[in-house]
This record gives C-alpha cells, structure tokens and sequence, in this order.
C-alpha cells in the first residue's frame, strides 16, 4: 500500500492557476513533488524567486 503524504502550503483562494494577484493575469500551473536532487538545482542564483 502507498505512502500517504502532507503538503505543507498555504492556500489564499481556489483557483486552476496562479494568478498574479496585482494584474489578475493566470499562469499555467503544474504541481509537482520534488525530489533532494531537485532541491540541489532550485537556488537564488539560478533564478528561484520565492522563499
């Protein structure tokens, strides 16, 4: 049987997308689990922009 597993976000409204909350422009979005490699990829100077 599979592992359950828990995301920890925080979720301001209901939506498809991200949407830019000053244009009200909706992004395409996929959400995806991410693996320690990933992780090594995603920093600042190679564009992360979130924190």
């Amino acid at each position: 049987m599979a592992k359950e597993k828990q995301l920890g976000i925080w979720i301001d409204r209901l939506t498809n997308s991200i949407v830019n909350t000053i244009s009200g422009d909706s992004l395409p979005t996929d959400v995806i689990e991410v693996t320690a490699q990933d992780l090594k990829l995603i920093t600042k100077s190679r564009g992360w922009k979130f924190n």
